[in-house]
């Protein structure tokens, strides 16, 4: 009976935390597997029918920068790559040229490229010996980096027209202490920044032209004809190309990372209540969505209907695309018990909707399951109140077969939950 009733505990205290984290997980920490938490960069991609997530981590006396890897939606991360003099990997490129990947790893001393997802890694050289190479972009065969000023052999932007095997130092100036934070390529146009200011070039880094209001920039990303700069100040815009810029809604804090996923504009930094905001207009509105996070953020990606952030000291954090995003909510009365609907259309390619109701506030897990059992995407991860609510799985990355999508709600008092499952059918 004591064996009994000692097992009968660990379950009850295991539910109970299994239910407290439903209530009030927003942002989740994924770190299985990261020896160092000081997270500078993070890159992405799908190739294969396999989500690959590289994490680049900060250097410290006691302990090498690495690079790891999960292919596992960052359930788990494996240490793959050791910097030879075991400085900072400051920031990831990659581009995929006849179904081979090449990413591109700048780092303090070094840049190193895998064609082969990580498994090996080349240190390429460049002129003139080490540098620290804050920024790096590619594009087909094109590669460009943005170094630290160290003397008046080092500093400026560099480029290379053949995969990074030889470089060459573009016209860009190199002040003294001028440091180039940020690039970006949009077409045959490089966006280029930091403490020289801001600068356009429109035939692929051979000529370079100033911003006319120029900015210290330390990130960049593109939406169609809208340019973003991160900075310390917030965000601008640009509509012309980079050459003038215009300050966002989001006008105070440090923004260091800068990301576009469809529609959306994510935000990351040392901001001041928070340190991640997005926005669906384009700037003109933003939504802290931190929720939790600390205010440093060093890198965003998507993977798998999920947006990962790399934080300066507490690891990797995950959370539902969707949740993020938003679940449309639809008009009606309030449901009068719990219900989970079949998909529509089922079977479907690539994408499905999702409807289910509350009839009460709940804490709300609506995640989606191979036919082994494994979690391969998290839809929806937080309070909601009653009423219908629809979301749309996008299935684009996953390959045909069976499916599985559970719902979870539990109330707010814990006194009372819901589950329930139906199956997906996906025929690409």
């Amino acid at each position: 009976m004591k064996k009994i009733n000692t097992l009968l505990i660990i379950l009850l205290i295991t539910a109970e935390m299994m239910i407290t984290n439903l209530i009030y997980a927003d942002w989740v920490q994924v770190n299985n597997g990261l020896n160092n938490l000081a997270v500078n960069a993070l890159c992405s991609y799908s190739s294969g029918g396999i989500n690959y997530i590289f994490a680049g981590t900060r250097g410290f006396t006691y302990q090498d920068a690495e690079i790891y890897l999960s292919t596992n939606n960052g359930n788990s991360w494996t240490s793959i790559f050791t910097t030879v003099n075991g400085g900072d990997i400051f920031e990831f490129a990659a581009t995929n040229i006849g179904g081979v990947n090449y990413v591109y790893a700048g780092t303090m001393g070094y840049i190193y490229r895998t064609t082969n997802n990580g498994v090996n890694w080349l240190q390429l050289p460049l002129p003139n010996g080490t540098h620290w190479y804050y920024s790096i972009e590619a594009n087909g065969n094109y590669v460009f980096t943005g170094l630290k000023w160290w003397s008046n052999d080092s500093g400026g932007v560099y480029r290379s027209t053949d995969y990074g095997l030889n470089w060459i130092r573009t016209s860009l100036p190199t002040p003294a202490y001028g440091d180039y934070n940020a690039l970006t390529i949009n077409g045959n146009n490089v966006y280029a920044g930091g403490y020289p200011g801001t600068f356009v070039s429109i035939d692929y880094g051979v000529n370079w032209l100033q911003s006319y209001n120029s900015y210290q920039a330390l990130t960049f990303t593109v939406h169609g004809n809208y340019i973003f700069m991160g900075l310390g100040g917030g965000v601008y815009i640009s509509t012309n190309n980079g050459f003038n810029w215009t300050q966002s809604a989001l006008n105070y804090g440090t923004i260091s990372s800068l990301l576009t996923y469809n529609d959306i504009i994510f935000a990351g930094g040392a901001i001041s209540g928070g340190g991640f905001y997005i926005s669906t207009n384009n700037g003109s509105n933003w939504l802290n969505k931190s929720d939790g996070l600390i205010n440093l953020v060093g890198g965003i990606v998507t993977s798998n209907n999920n947006i990962f952030v790399g934080t300066g000291g507490t690891g990797i954090y995950r959370r539902s695309m969707s949740e993020i995003v938003g679940i449309r909510k639809v008009p009606g009365n309030i449901p009068q018990e719990f219900k989970l609907s079949q998909n529509f259309p089922n079977p479907f390619n690539s994408s499905t909707q999702i409807a289910y109701e509350l009839p009460t506030t709940n804490r709300v897990k609506l995640n989606i399951y191979d036919i082994l059992g494994q979690e391969i995407a998290s839809l929806v991860d937080k309070n909601q109140t009653p009423g219908k609510y629809t979301i749309t799985w996008d299935a684009f990355n996953n390959t045909s077969g069976i499916y599985f999508c559970k719902l979870i709600a539990v109330s707010e008092n814990k006194n009372e939950s819901y589950m329930n499952v139906i199956k997906l059918i996906l025929n690409k």
